[in-house]
């Protein structure tokens, strides 16, 4: 005889948590437990088995949700007990249940509910969102409620967005249903109230969304290209060369395609298709080459608290991937800064942004007065090029200096 389970008695895994609210409010208790034969899970108000039409419990995964509506100031104070049992044991755990008089003051940071979820209509295949704005100190944690049930909210397609609204990235027809956000902090929590969220079942061609028409990248880079696309049917999508062979499998919603060691431009089609139709979308390639180093960095002039600097401009024509186009824009210069000594080496670092790229000197170079330096301290400086086309450069030759006495 084959032994496939091992009995086990119940066991509460997500035990209720305390919870308060408003007089005329709703609280909800969670409870969830594990154990073989699935236990069952139900709840005790003060020791008593809850049947009033004003106390519901619902069936959730692995357990159950108890909803108290209209609650009074006469249940503050009230026990909640999550009871678990099946053949081979139980197990029990208390919550208690704290109700505010309407008409006292609320702690300072109770959760606020600013936007809460209004009735919506939308495609299957769209992105859509349900609004549940919240504030409150400590940040109130967000659970969404669809036909009396939590929800996960944490995967790739449902997420939660902002300080609590849900998102769906892609539409589906089992996403249609009543929809609540509960917003809970340690003083206290608040329901919304219910909103209908349906899923038209319409049928339309392909669109591909999030598109990029072209991607830069450094010699010897590389880049993820993401092709996105929704319809109903949910459409396939791939990736094809320019001459629209395919480089990568159909697959539903995203295709991705994975370059490595560019080397040159090129163009890539984002392709996809359903039973309405077919869409493509181009995305180009270009190789771009880091801005050359600036030059012939060297110290003018040491004084005790400053320092004068001079360097030239990067040489774009000694680069091979500028030769015959337009030099491009260098936008500012960084200055690393090193101080040190023959006894503790490096001590300390400095870096200077947004060094102007005007040109000082008739022969070009560029001068730069370096200041609150210390008497008679070695330092190292070096210099690199920014381009906001191009980003950072290699860093010039490096130099050395000591700053007078006082």
């Amino acid at each position: 005889m084959v032994i496939c389970c091992t009995s086990g008695p119940a066991k509460i895994i997500e035990p209720p948590t305390n919870v308060k609210v408003v007089a005329g409010e709703t609280a909800l208790f969670f409870c969830r437990a594990t154990g073989n034969p699935a236990p069952t899970v139900n709840f005790l108000l003060d020791r008593t088995i809850s049947h009033s039409r004003l106390r519901v419990g619902v069936n959730i995964p692995d357990g159950s949700l108890l909803r108290l509506t209209k609650t009074t100031v006469e249940q503050n104070g009230m026990q909640v007990q999550c009871v678990a049992r099946n053949h081979v044991g139980g197990d029990s755990a208390i919550a208690h249940l704290t109700v505010y008089d309407v008409n006292s003051d609320l702690p300072q940071g109770y959760p606020i509910l600013h936007s809460p979820p209004k009735p919506t209509s939308a495609t299957i295949g769209d992105v859509a969102q349900l609004e549940c704005e919240v504030s409150g100190n400590p940040q109130p944690k967000v659970v969404w409620i669809k036909n009396e049930i939590p929800i996960p909210t944490n995967g790739p397609r449902i997420s939660i967005v902002g300080s609590g609204s849900l998102r769906f990235e892609h539409l589906l027809l089992s996403d249609e249903g009543h929809y609540e956000c509960l917003v809970t902090n340690a003083l206290g929590s608040v329901l919304s109230s219910k909103a209908f969220l349906a899923v038209k079942n319409t049928y339309f061609d392909p669109r591909i969304i999030d598109k990029t028409d072209q991607v830069r990248v450094r010699p010897g880079q590389g880049a993820n290209l993401t092709c996105r696309a929704t319809g109903n049917p949910i459409p396939s999508t791939r990736w094809l060369t320019d001459s629209e062979n395919p480089i990568t499998e159909s697959v539903e919603g995203v295709a991705t395609l994975f370059l490595t060691d560019v080397t040159g431009p090129a163009r890539y089609i984002c392709e996809a298709n359903n039973s309405l139709g077919t869409v493509q979308h181009p995305v180009r390639i270009y190789v771009i080459d880091m801005p050359p180093p600036p030059a012939n960095l060297k110290c003018l002039e040491e004084g005790a608290f400053h320092a004068f600097l001079q360097w030239y401009p990067p040489d774009f024509s000694r680069k091979p991937a500028f030769k015959g186009h337009e030099k491009p824009t260098i936008d500012s210069y960084t200055l690393f800064l090193t101080e040190s000594n023959e006894t503790h080496g490096t001590v300390a670092k400095r870096q200077l942004t947004d060094i102007a790229s005007k040109q000082f000197h008739p022969d070009g170079a560029l001068q730069y007065k370096v200041v609150d330096l210390k008497p008679y301290t070695q330092y190292s400086a070096k210099v690199v090029a920014v381009s906001h086309a191009l980003g950072m450069s290699d860093p010039s030759n490096t130099v050395f200096f000591t700053t007078a006495e006082v």
